[in-house]
């Protein structure tokens, strides 16, 4: 899809994320929000018989272009105002991302090891161990990995 097209579709209000029809067809009013959740938790759009990602779309409005991948920086997937959305990696996504369900230690990039008795730390960057660190206390394994994190993964840090 072009951005032209887009355009002469939809309008894109970047302050509320939300695209309105400025075409209607069928069930899909002039004026309306377009799109619907997606199970998932994002917004999609459907256009032509094909679905799109709200956030993806956002980019090709503005930009001309769709990133192979766009991180919410907030972390919610349902804000699409555009102070909200950057193009990034796979692996910048990964990093912006709230600390796992499974986690035990309440600490993200930190577990720990019973046989060791001890906080097992690790930070990964481009699919290598970049960071670990092992430590008996807790509140260090919390603070030393949460510097490691903000250095290497920088404005796409999230620590909870």
């Amino acid at each position: 899809m072009h951005q032209d097209y887009l355009k002469s579709l939809l309008k894109y209000d970047t302050e509320t994320g939300n695209f309105i029809r400025v075409v209607g067809r069928g069930s899909q009013r002039v004026g309306k929000i377009a799109g619907a959740p997606h199970v998932k938790g994002y917004w999609r759009i459907g256009i032509n018989g094909k679905f799109y990602l709200a956030h993806r779309l956002a980019f090709l409005y503005m930009n001309g272009y769709m990133p192979k991948q766009v991180d919410h920086i907030n972390g919610d997937k349902r804000d699409n105002r555009w102070v909200n959305l950057r193009a990034c990696s796979h692996a910048e996504n990964l990093w912006n991302t709230r600390i796992p369900k499974d986690n035990s230690s309440g600490v993200k990039g930190v577990y720990y090891n019973k046989r060791d008795r001890a906080y097992v730390c690790r930070i990964y960057k481009n699919g290598e161990l970049a960071w670990s660190h092992f430590t008996k206390c807790k509140r260090e394994a919390e603070e030393k990995t949460k510097e490691a994190r903000q250095r290497l993964h920088g404005s796409f840090t999230k620590h909870l």
